[in-house]
């Protein structure tokens, strides 16, 4: 146990009773024994019932904690605050981790200090109105073995998707920086990214899929309101702020073009919502 690295799980959970046991599972099936997993429940169905019945199992490893509900950004700072292994996988409780991702981490580490590991995705699409979000093709050798500044310009060049479950951070990292989720927006993850990824300095690609996302109706990022673009423009204009205190110039252009990547899909959302009442004047028009 001395020689392996220590790995700590934070699972946000909110009803998701018909998902959650898979997600556990994937975790426990790990053929590895140094993890820890963080259960931060606001759930109104049976997901609490269903966690703590696996901490009775796991004692030692699984740790379950309800609190009122916040939102997931809440439930993940949570977990980040009691988190001790050396690094931070985020799991959403729907979803589920496949392949030996820890033991995989663990070899690498061995030979190489690593900041954070990106990894790809399958996807499972639940609701047939979505369509399935497809992984980018990453070339391991434009990360592996390389500068801030390549691997800053190569994420952005190939459109790189911010979600946070992607990732795997060392968590003296994100405590250190108290690098926190924004509990005040619901595009979390597209304004913390590219701060972790700027905190980093080495990088490394996980070689294989490690992690299964589901697309279901019901999901917050399935809805589209008004609330959801005022989030993608408050995200846009932090890392416009987050610009003018960057040291190097490749550092400013990486978070200009995420900002430039977040006002684009405000448009496009904004576009998309305002298609109906569009349709409500022509017909005005005609009457």
């Amino acid at each position: 146990m001395k020689d392996t690295v220590k790995f700590s799980v934070i699972i946000p959970s909110y009803n998701t009773s018909n998902y959650l046991e898979t997600c556990i599972k994937s975790v426990i099936a790990q053929n590895y024994e140094n993890w820890e997993l963080f259960i931060i429940d606001q759930s109104n169905d049976n997901s609490y019932e269903i966690a703590k019945q696996y901490e009775r199992l796991y004692p030692q490893k699984i740790f379950v904690e309800k609190i009122q509900k916040a939102g997931v950004s809440h439930a993940r700072n949570v977990g980040i605050s009691k988190a001790s292994g050396e690094y931070i996988f985020f799991l959403d409780s729907d979803d589920y981790m496949q392949g030996e991702l820890f033991t995989y981490i663990n070899n690498v580490n061995k030979k190489k200090n690593i900041d954070c590991f990106i990894g790809g995705f399958d996807c499972i699409v639940e609701d047939e109105r979505r369509t399935p979000l497809n992984p980018e093709s990453i070339n391991y050798r434009k990360i592996n073995n390389q500068s801030q500044e390549k691997v800053l310009n190569y994420l952005y060049r190939i459109r790189l998707l911010h979600t946070v479950w992607r990732f795997v951070v060392k968590r003296k990292i994100i405590q250190d920086n108290k690098l926190f989720f924004n509990e005040a927006i619901t595009y979390e993850d597209e304004e913390w990214v590219p701060q972790m990824l700027l905190l980093a300095t080495t990088y490394s690609h996980i070689k294989f899929h490690h992690y299964v996302h589901r697309r279901r109706q019901g999901s917050i990022t399935s809805f589209n309101d008004s609330n959801k673009y005022h989030s993608m423009s408050a995200v846009a204009n932090k890392l416009l702020d987050l610009s003018e205190t960057q040291e190097f110039e490749y550092q400013k252009l990486f978070l200009l073009r995420n900002a430039y990547k977040m006002f684009e899909m405000c448009y496009w959302g904004i576009r998309e919502l305002s298609k109906p009442m569009k349709s409500l004047k022509l017909k005005k028009k005609w009457k």
